[in-house]
């Protein structure tokens, strides 16, 4: 699989990247020398079309929260998918995060929020303030959108330059140096990109209910990264992002069966219901079936060491039973009696050992014939309708 890719441009226009005197002020440094903005990342892969809701929901979602420290020192984030996006693929979560409920799940602390303007203010248990970026609103053009045809990529680039100009001038928000942005990336299908399923080679009788999932998602592996991006990225003077902290979850129903591939610890646990039906803005029926998140999380032990990349690799064995799939299953089991029944038909006539003239008996054949071909048909179709839904 592709890797996504993030990566910035300071507002500093010498080499070295030092912040000027007035600027490590505004950011409380004591020095220069710690000039570069850090970053934790929260991703969420949703399996939404495996978990029960009342929305007919086709694709997954796959939410992304970059939080910036000292993100003063930026003029410009861009964050790189290895995939098309839409305009309506992307999703500003921004008025989620705003309400206590969600950022109480979110961030799993109890928050207080507070709003200034069109601008959240959501603080942590530990003291540590966080300032809401809102992507699609209030200031026009901080946040755009760009396919890349050479890669079948899209760039989502972040604008600092006018949202420090509005900061600025708003003493609650100018004290604040650490920003917050989350985005969910849905209507968008991820099989491919971030995910692929195979089917083992007796899919004939076992496709049908069961089948194998690997998730493989990738930030910031270089290799994983197409060349004209990078050059571009050298060609710029932009510098990689480098993290704090990783986290990545995977959200999907219970009755999976879940394997890690990576270095990192796993741990699970199982999310309560109601709770995250306004996040989701979908309401999940624990009634057929529970939800299990997963989460790896990638940290340093040494504080002044930071990490550069990040790989995940995960493999899911699921089980689906539908009635499309029963129908189809049943019917092919009609034909296969049918088909006996007509075996035996052939032996009576071949023997006379029937007391219907043969006229009669193959009649009745060519109607069973006929039959066992309509009931295969409309196997092969149902069997096509399953699979290509799962594509």
């Amino acid at each position: 699989m592709k890797s996504f890719g993030m990566w910035y441009q300071t507002n500093e226009e010498n080499s070295n990247n030092k912040p000027s005197k007035k600027l490590c002020a505004l950011l409380k440094h004591n020095d220069s020398s710690d000039s570069k903005p850090k970053f934790d990342l929260h991703v969420n892969f949703w399996s939404m079309e495996d978990i029960k809701t009342d929305k007919n929901i086709k694709n997954p979602y796959l939410d992304i929260g970059i939080k910036i420290s000292d993100y003063k020192l930026l003029k410009q984030l861009t964050l790189y998918c290895p995939f098309k996006i839409e305009s309506n693929g992307i999703k500003d979560l921004s008025g989620i995060v705003s309400q206590k409920s969600n950022a109480n799940i979110i961030f799993n602390d109890d928050c207080e929020i507070e709003t200034k303007d069109n601008y959240t203010i959501v603080q942590l248990s530990n003291s540590e303030r966080l300032l809401v970026f809102p992507i699609f609103a209030a200031i026009k053009d901080v946040c755009k959108v760009e396919a890349r045809k050479e890669t079948d990529g899209t760039e989502i680039r972040f604008d600092f330059e006018k949202f420090h100009n509005y900061v600025g001038e708003v003493e609650k928000l100018r004290e604040l140096n650490t920003l917050y942005i989350r985005l969910r990336i849905n209507n968008v299908n991820l099989r491919n990109h971030i995910y692929f399923d195979s089917e083992p080679l007796n899919k004939s009788f076992e496709s049908a209910f069961s089948g194998t999932r690997i998730i493989d998602f990738k930030v910031n592996e270089k290799r994983n990264i197409p060349d004209s991006v990078r050059t571009e990225i050298i060609v710029r003077k932009e510098e990689w992002a480098i993290f704090k902290n990783i986290h990545f979850l995977a959200m999907m129903p219970s009755s999976y069966d879940l394997t890690p591939l990576c270095e990192e610890r796993m741990t699970c646990r199982e999310l309560e219901p109601e709770i995250w039906d306004d996040y989701l803005d979908a309401k999940i029926d624990f009634s057929k079936g529970h939800v299990l998140a997963y989460h790896w999380r990638k940290k340093l032990s040494d504080e002044k060491k930071f990490i550069e990349d990040f790989s995940c690799l995960v493999k899911v064995n699921y089980s689906k039973t539908k009635i499309i799939t029963i129908i189809a299953y049943a019917l092919s089991v009609i034909a296969l009696g049918i088909i006996s029944d007509i075996i035996h038909e052939f032996i009576d006539i071949i023997f006379n050992t029937r007391s219907d003239s043969i006229d009669i008996m193959i009649i009745k054949i060519v109607i069973e014939i006929i039959t066992v071909a309509v009931l295969i048909f409309v196997a092969i179709v149902l069997g096509k309708v399953k699979l290509g839904k799962r594509k």
